[in-house]
């Protein structure tokens, strides 16, 4: 299920996409993706890195589009005399030389085009020191701040009840597989869901996984909707 979202949004969401696995490098399911960057090993300076770079690659197509506004208003004007200093400066910065020696200003480009929108994809992590319960914790910091850097975190588990409760509060979309644990559910009830009752939402999970192994109940809790799989829409009554 994993690979196959990941395989559909890489064409129309994510510039980056990350793994976090210890079987990174050797479970050819993950083959199927064009990462961006893979990891073995999960490390708190990893997530800070990782993050600072995301930063920076903001910070670059900021600067990218400036730059983009004062080319293109060399290019009409041919002059400086409507420019200042700042403009100068920058302008400056894109002079080259050409084969003869002779200056150009070239035109700004840039990797992304956009502001870039990266994706995290954590698996296998459960009993891992990522998912400690620590206020430090850098995972639970970025679960909290993650949408003003255009991060997204994917998080692959076994058991609901590994993930920590403030990553399970940032959740906007869960794809819940049949378990046994009825009270990590209705915790997840309690936590996400404001537009429908335990009772409801209890149906709905019933509805999308009862007698089928391999199906899961899709909640979204940003819109209020939830699907047995991806498909079928599913209504209280």
């Amino acid at each position: 299920m994993m690979i196959a979202l990941l395989e559909y949004q890489k064409a129309n969401t994510f510039d980056k996409m990350i793994l976090i696995s210890p079987s990174a490098n050797e479970d050819p399911k993950y083959d199927r993706i064009d990462w961006t960057e893979r990891y073995e090993d999960y490390d708190t300076e990893l997530i800070k890195d990782i993050v600072e770079a995301q930063k920076e690659d903001i910070e670059e197509y900021k600067l990218y589009i400036q730059k983009l506004k004062i080319y293109e208003k060399f290019i009409k004007s041919k002059t400086l005399k409507n420019f200042n200093e700042t403009e100068k400066k920058i302008l400056a910065s894109m002079i080259i030389l050409d084969e003869e020696g002779n200056q150009l200003i070239e035109k700004p480009t840039n990797d992304y085009g956009r502001e870039p929108y990266a994706i995290l994809v954590f698996d296998d992590l459960a009993g891992d020191s990522a998912y400690s319960n620590a206020m430090r914790n850098p995972l639970n910091s970025l679960a909290c701040k993650q949408r003003h850097f255009r991060i997204s975190s994917m998080h692959c588990v076994q058991a609901l009840k590994s993930l920590p409760r403030t990553i399970r509060q940032q959740c906007g979309v869960m794809a819940i597989f049949p378990t046994k644990d009825e009270t990590a559910l209705m915790d997840i009830c309690k936590e996400n869901c404001s537009s429908i009752t335990p009772d409801e939402f209890m149906k709905f999970y019933r509805k999308a996984t009862d007698n089928e192994k391999h199906s899961f109940l899709l909640a979204d809790f940003n819109s209020g909707t939830f699907r047995k799989n991806y498909d079928e829409l599913l209504h209280i009554g």
